[in-house]
């Protein structure tokens, strides 16, 4: 009879825990799939699929004449697979290589150092770099075989093949290729296109698996802008204002050239200017003076972002102009045209002293 009681116990034992461990089972799959559900699945597919983006390429900037003004062009970004690395003899030939090709200096070299220990698939080591130097790092990855150590992955660049030219009309774009200035910013949203993606599935230590399981989608380049500025004309109205600007040592010097039956712009500037393709650059030698004299190292770099963002500004169209005496001519004109006056009227101006 003991015999059987102690039996009877244990089993009631062993039914309990059996049951609490199912209940806690239970409650745990419970929290897995509701609770965390769609936060582990997108941690899965994370870590099951490689999403790369194909960058869309931003439209064109033309003038009158169909003149290039801005575009876009394909660079390349290059990445590194620090779990490919083997050995420290391939981890130095690559930060060898690449210090000597992008000119690093010791800080710049123990970053890339770091990077090629990373405990990951990517690491990005320089981002648009021309076609020319990807080539030289192609070269350089089959000639040692580190195919699965290197890689490069397309991108754009914009590009201003007239540097300064109408610079305050046309703007820049940002490293991330959204429109910070002028043209570009004003019709930012028309210029950007669509990035494709390239979605491709990865085994259990993320190496890619074969074309079957990739699956991509067409990148949609930029709608294109035809301006009514015209390159000669601009060059002409820059050209001037310059001159004149030099020759006084002015603080600017702005110009507008109109079709006088339409009201298109045909040319417009405001100086001093910059190059699109460097615009944190300065550009007018009097400003640069000026702010080298300077010792406070605050004042100076105050002083410096405040001139780069005064070049930015297109005067014509942002301030005011009190045109003064300047409509004189127009009023001139307009009576000689009208047949009011004739170049032989005068007149007797009284001053009124209040």
């Amino acid at each position: 009879m003991n015999t059987s009681k102690k039996m009877l116990k244990r089993l009631f034992i062993m039914s309990i825990i059996i049951i609490f461990l199912m209940t806690a089972s239970g409650v745990r799959v419970f929290y897995l799939q509701t609770v965390r559900g769609e936060e582990l699945a997108q941690k899965a597919e994370s870590q099951q699929l490689k999403d790369t983006e194909i960058s869309a390429m931003r439209g064109t900037i033309y003038d009158a004449d169909g003149n290039v003004l801005a575009q876009s062009a394909t660079v390349w970004n290059i990445y590194l697979d620090p779990l490919e690395i083997d050995s420290e003899e391939e981890r130095e030939l690559i930060v060898d290589e690449f210090t000597e090709l992008f000119k690093y200096d010791d800080e710049e070299r123990q970053e890339l150092y770091k990077k090629t220990k990373a405990e990951n698939h990517y690491e990005i080591v320089e981002k648009k770099v021309e076609n020319n130097v990807k080539e030289k790092i192609s070269e350089f990855v089959s000639k040692n075989k580190l195919g699965d150590c290197v890689g490069s992955e397309q991108a754009t660049k914009r590009y201003y093949p007239y540097g300064s030219l109408a610079s305050s009309v046309i703007g820049f774009t940002g490293a991330d290729d959204q429109g910070l200035s002028g043209i570009e910013a004003y019709y930012d949203e028309q210029l950007t296109g669509t990035n494709g993606r390239i979605i491709t599935a990865k085994d259990a230590v993320s190496n890619k698996i074969a074309n079957d399981f990739e699956t991509s989608v067409e990148a949609s380049d930029g709608d294109s802008l035809y301006l009514t500025i015209n390159q000669t004309i601009q060059y002409y109205l820059e050209k001037g204002l310059r001159e004149t600007m030099e020759e006084y040592q002015a603080k600017g010097a702005y110009g507008v050239v109109m079709n006088c039956n339409t009201g298109a712009v045909l040319a417009m500037s405001s100086l001093p200017d910059y190059d699109c393709n460097k615009p944190y650059t300065l550009t007018y030698s009097k400003n640069k003076k000026a702010i080298k004299k300077l010792t406070d190292k605050t004042e100076k770099q105050e002083a410096e972002s405040a001139a780069v963002q005064n070049q930015w500004r297109n005067f014509t169209v942002s301030d005011t102009y009190v045109p003064g005496s300047v409509f004189k001519t127009f009023i001139a004109c307009a009576a000689l045209e009208e047949n009011v006056a004739t170049l032989d009227t005068t007149y007797t101006l009284s001053l009124i002293h209040i």
